[in-house]
């Protein structure tokens, strides 16, 4: 999304070299993701102007600005509300951000419409936005196997096809989120293959880390950890 100037103010492993290094994997669950909520990773209360929705299908977005610190990603989510909340949006735009360690951190809640500053309707749409610009950096495989996981447990939890995912500029001439080297892993079936493959083997629950867990990890991203 355009908003470069204010933020810089395993099922599948034969797949893995398509995925990019296995390095810095966030800790995860025996099976299915865990979500860093709201409060731990210090979300702004919501304004009004929610609109309810009922999810129909899961589109994949980035954040359009590099991330090469990942020590900075709860501080990026934290910078993508107040741009959301600045420009008159009620809250932070998208569903789900995930880090290049593969953190998750949980956006606008689901049953709500999220925001997009393109022309495209994102009623029914799961916002899932990868933190990054993934026009020049290469996607990494510990936010590639979040990515697929959660779409998974999103899939599972709210009855969505894996054969909705599609990438932003599949609805939008003005952009080229989520970045071309996001947008071929969408395009070839390879994130969609993976997905189903989750769902398959059960691998498929969502835990949204308790307030005081969600914080500990949020504390261990920034310092590094």
């Amino acid at each position: 999304m355009d908003r470069r100037s204010f933020l810089v103010a395993a099922a599948l492993g034969p797949m893995a070299a398509a995925w990019g290094s296995r390095a810095d994997v966030a800790p995860a669950a025996a099976s299915g993701v865990e979500v860093i909520g709201r409060s731990a990773w210090g979300a702004r209360p919501v304004r009004d102007g929610l609109r309810r929705h009922s999810l129909e299908r899961i589109t994949l977005h980035h954040s359009g600005v590099r991330l090469t610190d990942n020590t900075l990603g709860p501080a990026r989510v934290r910078q993508h509300q107040q741009w959301h909340l600045s420009i008159g949006h009620p809250d932070i735009d998208y569903h789900y951000l995930i880090d290049r360690r593969g953190n998750i951190y949980q956006g606008r809640d689901a049953r709500f419409r999220g925001d997009t500053q393109t022309e495209y309707d994102p009623t029914g749409h799961l916002l899932i936005c990868c933190e990054g610009d993934y026009q020049t950096q290469r996607p990494p495989a510990a936010m590639m196997t979040s990515v697929a996981r959660l779409m998974a447990a999103a899939a599972d939890r709210w009855g969505l096809d894996p054969s909705t995912i599609a990438g932003h500029r599949n609805y939008s001439d003005q952009t080229a989120c989520p970045g071309s080297r996001l947008q071929q892993i969408v395009r070839d079936d390879r994130l969609t293959e993976r997905v189903e493959a989750l769902l398959a083997r059960g691998d498929a629950s969502m835990r949204t880390l308790p307030a005081a867990e969600g914080r500990a990890r949020v504390l261990r991203i920034e310092s590094g950890g």
